[in-house]
């Protein structure tokens, strides 16, 4: 089953605003780690794709934190 989830970058010097997007992928558990490092690898490409980044360009803004929460079906 396919499921929605939000991966946001933050800024650790607050100099930036966050940055997010949402993918969908099968269903995993957040709690195991490395469900959630795959989570955020596809979330983190497909931010530095729409923006033309690289990872470069993450640590020269400090995009250095990444939270990821399952993005809730509203009606």
């Amino acid at each position: 089953m396919e499921k929605k989830y939000q991966v946001t970058l933050f800024c650790t010097t607050k100099q930036y605003r966050p940055v997010s997007t949402i993918i969908e992928i099968e269903e995993v558990n957040l709690d195991n780690i490395t469900d959630r490092k795959k989570v955020q690898e596809i979330g983190i490409r497909k931010i530095c794709g729409k923006r033309y980044w690289d990872m470069k360009d993450l640590q020269r803004y400090h995009y250095t934190k990444v939270k990821v929460r399952e993005k809730i079906e509203e009606s």
